[in-house]
């Protein structure tokens, strides 16, 4: 368990014994972004941009295998097969990077990524060869 993600659990669960609301610790900014295709968080995405869908592992049936760096990431095969076409996929990621929802959707580059200060940041996928290239816009 990352991290990260430990003392994410460790806020929660402190905010729960102490009755204080912090839910709203982790706050992304996702105003600004627009003209992506998949959001770690669609709900948030969708409030300024229609048409967003969940990048997260329930929202997808059959994944493909890739590696960055020795570390295995999946890509659901609906966007692979847009890859293979020569299309563009645009996805938005916030903190549900660190969620095991996303987490393994990502390869580690993104992951490690600053998302404590509400950061959202956009790639654009493309494939190359057998691999696929994260492009930070």
């Amino acid at each position: 368990m990352s991290f990260r993600l430990l003392l994410l659990c460790f806020i929660f669960a402190l905010s729960t014994l102490t009755g204080w609301q912090g839910y709203n610790f982790l706050q992304s900014d996702w105003s600004k972004i627009s003209d992506i295709d998949y959001a770690t968080n669609k709900t948030a995405a969708n409030y300024y941009d229609e048409g967003v869908e969940w990048y997260r592992f329930g929202s997808f049936k059959y994944f493909v295998q890739y590696k960055e760096n020795n570390v295995k990431y999946y890509v659901p095969v609906e966007i692979n097969k847009k890859l293979k076409k020569g299309e563009t996929v645009r996805i938005g990621v916030d903190y549900y990077a660190m969620m095991p929802i996303s987490a393994e959707l990502l390869p580690a580059s993104v992951r490690r990524l600053d998302y404590w200060h509400g950061q959202v940041y956009v790639f654009t996928l493309e494939k190359h060869g057998k691999s696929i290239y994260w492009k930070l816009n």
